[in-house]
């Protein structure tokens, strides 16, 4: 499981196995043999050095999302160089930019199908060049039709991801449990998470990022399920208990839902698999990116 966790005012470690959570009123433990990932949402946590390196250690990627933004520690010291990594390290920037392009065409893709399933008119691509530029004119068209299944202030705010609201720490949300899933799927078959395609280095896990482009639609999809049943937020700025739940429900049923046979959360695993094989053989026909279609989820 994904251990998501709402301004806690302490972590610790119990045992080498074991964390003990504080929060205002009550402390709860968890085994870390039934963590896949931790996510922390706010600013105010104590968190012991000893704890970050004991996540590390056993290959559990910690994400923070708060005002800041979003910070991924991941446990790459530890892994061994691998083939697929000395792969990586030796993509040309051309051969960055084609699988760049290719991670954010499936995200295109599948946010035209996530439109289509609301009856909604998907944008036409506007070609260009520069991978920066193309990118950025086309998800402003996209999430101009997005904001349609929304009410109308969140289309007056926009995606502002430090901006205290609903939809945007809601967003922010799934996207952390994204990248924590990605990030262990990326650890898992050799990949160094902090060596990116496009994002670059000011990223603390770059290729998380990346890689996670295809699979946005997944987490915004969960967001606009999420909307339609009431979320709010506490005196600080942040998600309610309730609201977060209701978010984090949403992400998980989806990505346990299947897609042409396998389930999303598997999708991500084989398609991190998929790109290793792809960087070893250099095989234009080993097919690295998943397209997210809500219409044909079972």
């Amino acid at each position: 499981m994904i251990l998501v966790l709402t301004n806690p005012l302490k972590i610790d470690r119990k045992s080498r196995s074991e964390l003990i959570v504080s929060f205002k009123s009550y402390t709860r433990n968890y085994n870390l043999r039934d963590i896949t990932g931790v996510v922390i949402l706010g600013s105010s946590t104590l968190l012991p050095t000893g704890v970050v390196s004991l996540l590390s250690s056993m290959n559990i990627p910690l994400v923070i999302s708060n005002k800041l933004g979003v910070s991924i520690s991941s446990p790459t010291l530890i892994v061994m160089l691998s083939e697929v990594r000395e792969k990586q390290y030796k993509l040309t920037e051309e051969e960055k930019l084609e699988i760049a392009r290719n991670f954010i065409s499936a995200r295109f893709n599948g946010l035209s199908n996530l439109l289509k399933y609301y009856k909604q008119d998907p944008p036409q691509l506007v070609d260009n060049n520069d991978l920066l530029v193309w990118e950025a004119i086309n998800s402003r068209a996209f999430w101009d039709k997005m904001f349609n299944l929304f009410p109308k202030e969140v289309r007056n705010i926009g995606r502002k991801p430090r901006h205290s609201d609903t939809f945007n720490k809601s967003l922010s949300l799934t996207y952390a449990l994204l990248y924590a899933i990605c990030t262990r799927a990326l650890l898992s078959f050799g990949f160094d998470p902090t060596y990116g395609v496009m994002h670059k280095s000011r990223y603390s896990t770059a290729l998380s990022f990346d890689f996670s482009e295809m699979f946005k639609p997944i987490a915004i999809h969960a967001v606009i399920r999420a909307y339609k049943k009431g979320l709010s937020l506490d005196k600080e700025g942040e998600l309610t208990k309730d609201s977060v739940s209701k978010v984090s429900k949403e992400f998980f049923d989806l990505i346990s839902k299947k897609q042409n046979n396998e389930t999303i959360y598997k999708a991500v695993y084989n398609r991190a698999l998929k790109l290793s094989q792809y960087l070893r053989k250099k095989d234009k026909s080993i097919k690295y990116t998943f397209t997210y279609d809500p219409r044909k989820l079972s």
